[in-house]
Parts: structure tokens; sequence; C-alpha cells
């Protein structure tokens, strides 16, 4: 996993965005630059250009559709992502759609992206609707790279139930995970826990600490 493109999908709901801020954070805090770009251009609610205040403050580069936060519907894509794609000599993130439709606008850089090598995460939170199981999941991961030409090399557990999550929502899950690995075909390298459970609770090595900084729109 030392490539210098990270690219991180996932079905809606899945908490792939969140992850991608986290990851961005923890890359930046061990010394790296840091480029993040949305090209999640579907959803219209949990999207990178609402958390910039937050990347403005670490001190990471990021590229968002021309779009974001104005009145325009169509989403436009930013012509410097070809540019930086080529030449940023740090860690770029790509944000990218949930599903085929989703994974479309990923697939116009796809030559420009395996020129550079990458490595793609799957993102799955096995409390939300269609990822429930191995099989949900390998649908969903042969959509988008079906679309965006690029291939899924790792996984991400990030299961969770939102702020009614306990520490045994996530401690549970290891048959689970046992079956996505052995149905994907595909390693699980990150199983992520909210930073408060990870303080309440000692000997949890194997997760990847994280803060909620994706909320839902009502809050």
């Amino acid at each position: 996993m030392d490539k210098k493109i990270k690219v991180f999908c996932g079905y809606y709901g899945s908490g792939k965005t969140n992850f991608a801020i986290n990851y961005g954070i923890d890359m930046k805090n061990k010394g790296y630059e840091i480029l993040i770009i949305d090209l999640d251009i579907i959803n219209p609610y949990y999207k990178i250009a609402n958390y910039t205040k937050i990347f403005d403050k670490y001190g990471i580069e990021y590229i968002i559709p021309l779009s974001s936060n104005t009145t325009i519907d169509i989403p436009a894509l930013s012509p410097m992502i070809g540019f930086r794609l080529n030449n940023f000599k740090g860690i770029i993130i790509i944000d990218m759609g949930g599903d085929g439709a989703g994974s479309l606008a990923v697939g116009q850089y796809n030559s420009l992206i395996k020129s550079r090598d990458y490595d793609m995460f799957y993102v799955f939170n096995l409390y939300r609707n269609l990822m429930t199981d191995g099989k949900g999941i390998l649908k969903n991961i042969l959509d988008i790279e079906k679309s965006s030409r690029l291939e899924v090399g790792y996984l991400v557990n990030n299961s969770n139930i939102g702020d009614q999550t306990r520490l045994e929502d996530i401690t549970c899950l290891s048959e689970k995970e046992f079956e996505i690995e052995k149905i994907t075909n595909k390693k699980i390298v990150y199983r992520t826990i909210d930073q408060k459970l990870l303080n309440k609770q000692e000997n949890l090595d194997n997760f990847y600490p994280i803060e909620i900084y994706v909320k839902k729109i009502w809050e």
C-alpha cells in the first residue's frame, strides 16, 4: 500500500468520505503533503466541499467540483485535476462515487491514475442496506470497477450505526469479515473505530481510530 495515489470508493452510507478525510489528516500528521480530489459528483450532501475549513486547518490541498457551493445543478469538474494528478509530489486522495454511475467521473482519468500507480480501497458499512454480506459488497465492487476501469485492491471495514454505535457492534464482526474476504478475495486492511469508543477500551490495536467529521444532514 505504498502508492502515491489513494482512491476511496464505497456504497452510499459507507462513510468513505469521512474515512478519506481522516486518512488525509493522518498522513499529513505523518509529514506527507496531501491533495484531496472530490470526484463524487453524484451525492449532493456528503461532499468534500463541505469540509474545506478542516483542510485549511491542517494545510491539506483540495480540488472540488466547480459547481460546489453554488446554485449550479450540473456538476463541473475542475480542469486542474489532470494537471495535479500528473505533477503533485505528495499523496493524492481521490473520493469517488459509490456505484457504477458515480464512478464514471474517475474513468476519464483512468490512464493517468494507472500511469502513476494507485491503491484503491473499498469502504463498507455492514449496518447499511445492500452491504450486509459479502455478495452485496462484491456486486458493488464489480459495478465500480467496470465503470471506473480501476481495480479495488483493499477493503476498509467502517461498520457503525452512527451515534448509537457500541463497542460490541464493531468487535463482533470477525466471522462476517472472514466471509467478505473469502468472497471478494480482498484483504481488510483497516477496521475503523470512533475515537470516543477507543478511549473507553484498551487492547484495540487492530482498529483505526477516526473522528466523525461528516455528520448527518439534519445535524
